[in-house]
């Protein structure tokens, strides 16, 4: 079984707001998993994910950049994409590093 062929069929439906925080101007906190961005079985994903963020938020992929989602009732995800992982978290620090 292949994630792929299961991953191309999702739907990316956020009821919520995105914002990007750009080039090294934050980091994921209390993060819970992480991806390698070369991970052939997630290539795809990944790379798709990225571009749905960056067009809800209105601007463009970059690296080292992290997504803050936030729900209408105030739940948040984080997603930091680096160089060689994905970092997903639940708050971000603030700061350039």
């Amino acid at each position: 079984m292949q994630i792929e062929t299961y991953i191309s069929d999702i739907e990316f439906n956020f009821d919520g707001s995105v914002k990007q925080y750009p080039y090294r101007t934050a980091r994921v906190r209390d993060r819970f998993m992480e991806m390698r961005r070369d991970a052939e079985e997630l290539k795809g994903f990944l790379q798709d994910l990225e571009a749905k963020l960056a067009e809800a938020a209105g601007k463009n992929p970059d690296n080292h950049t992290v997504y803050e989602l936030t729900t209408s009732s105030g739940n948040r995800l984080c997603i930091m994409f680096h160089d060689f992982y994905v970092y997903f978290g639940l708050s971000l620090e603030e700061g350039s590093w």
